[in-house]
């Protein structure tokens, strides 16, 4: 369903760089954290400052206003891409992250699209498509939409929408809605892909062949 929407993006970077603590961890009072080692943790050596840890992958919130494309670019412009998610678990773990910086949990943009063939999603990270959570009634390629953003209407899981959905001309629109995007941080060493190698890779994650 087509709407004007406003972007804060989550950015899963990829670097190569050292870990430091995570500074802006989710709220352990949130309901969908688990209490073990795949937790989105306060602290890591596996990730940078600033960011949270969740199964061989560090994430991070920060704001913008920019349309999918854009968003994307702006990802790979640190060797990254916009969030792919690869199963219920991770799911409410990024869920939990996003509503630690947005309580209300406005959509939320992640890296799914069918731009090229209709109905044919694939992540732009590339990796393989195994997970989905659509809203009720989608996708429904409305008007040619053909990006993907999540947290939408009632259901607050995912709905297919233009990718020129970017900025609004007003902070009290109804219809205006955020978009968020992930980076995601990759061992020295790797290629950019989403599967971490290393003993806690989450098993839900296949690259794309």
């Amino acid at each position: 369903m087509a709407s004007q929407t406003k972007v804060v993006m989550l950015l899963i970077l990829a670097t190569a760089g050292a870990a430091l603590a995570v500074a802006n961890p989710i709220s352990e009072a949130d309901p969908y954290i688990v209490k073990d080692k795949a937790v989105m943790r306060k602290s890591s050596d596996k990730c940078p400052i600033g960011w949270s840890y969740y199964f061989g992958r560090c994430y991070l919130y920060n704001g913008g206003r920019l349309d999918w494309a854009s968003a994307e670019t702006f990802c790979q412009r640190f060797d990254a891409h916009l969030v792919s998610i690869h199963s219920e678990n991770e799911y409410q773990q990024i869920k939990a992250l996003i509503r630690s910086h947005d309580p209300m949990e406005n959509p939320t943009y992640i890296g799914l699209s069918d731009c090229e063939k209709v109905y044919q999603f694939f992540w732009s990270d590339g990796t393989k498509l195994t997970f989905t959570k659509w809203s009720p009634g989608e996708p429904n390629n409305n008007n040619n939409e053909c990006c993907v953003h999540m947290n939408w209407s009632s259901s607050k899981n995912w709905n297919d929408i233009p990718c020129d959905q970017h900025v609004w001309k007003q902070r009290t629109m109804a219809s205006q809605t955020k978009v968020v995007m992930l980076l995601i941080l990759a061992t020295a060493g790797t290629a950019l892909v989403v599967a971490n190698p290393s003993s806690e890779a989450d098993p839900d994650i296949v690259k794309e062949s």
